[in-house]
């Protein structure tokens, strides 16, 4: 873990949870990462009811599934599995859009999304600085700097709450600002 767990998070995503559709913040992402995956294989990771597939797909790449754990959300092209169970270099890019701060074990969850990710990791978040762990849903938040430190991101960007203006963090901490951030791991 990168840091302790400051709740057991409830489970989210259900139909009449504000939590079951992705929000413009999430989708803005998903619309960032479509940019990358031009003829490559895409796994999103927590993909929940799949909103964001569609924007990879529009992006062209070859192939995108979903994962999520929640058998309720099985579809097609959504994978109904953990993620440990999934083999090494599964995919191209791993997706993981607004997910790992749900996790109790976030280290052991961002290795494994390192493991099944053949090229490219990205990762969003929100930033703690901003949302303070309102969600009852989260495990965690991270700040923009102990985001940085835990996971060491070779991209490391922030974004707005509509999804639409990203930019590289500044590391001046003005960026605490941002309502979320993502990073982005080139696999070697």
């Amino acid at each position: 873990m990168t840091c302790p767990a400051i709740r057991v998070p409830r489970a989210c995503g259900l139909p009449n949870d504000s939590a079951y559709n992705r929000e413009p913040t999430q989708m803005g992402w998903y619309a960032m990462a479509a940019q990358r995956v031009a003829n490559l294989s895409v796994l999103d990771v927590g993909c929940g009811t799949g909103a964001g597939l569609s924007v990879l797909r529009a992006g062209g790449a070859k192939l995108v599934e979903g994962q999520d754990v929640d058998p309720a959300l099985e579809g097609e092209g959504i994978i109904i599995s953990t993620i440990d169970a999934l083999p090494a270099g599964y995919a191209d890019v791993v997706t993981c859009i607004d997910c790992i701060e749900h996790v109790m074990d976030d280290l052991a969850f961002f290795n494994n999304l390192r493991r099944i990710a053949r090229r490219e990791l990205i990762v969003s978040t929100p930033n703690h600085a901003v949302s303070h762990a309102f969600n009852s849903c989260h495990a965690r938040e991270y700040r923009i700097a102990d985001f940085a430190r835990f996971f060491r991101p070779d991209v490391h960007l922030v974004g707005s709450a509509d999804g639409r203006c990203y930019h590289a963090v500044r590391n001046d901490g003005s960026d605490d600002t941002e309502p979320h951030q993502c990073g982005i791991w080139r696999i070697r």
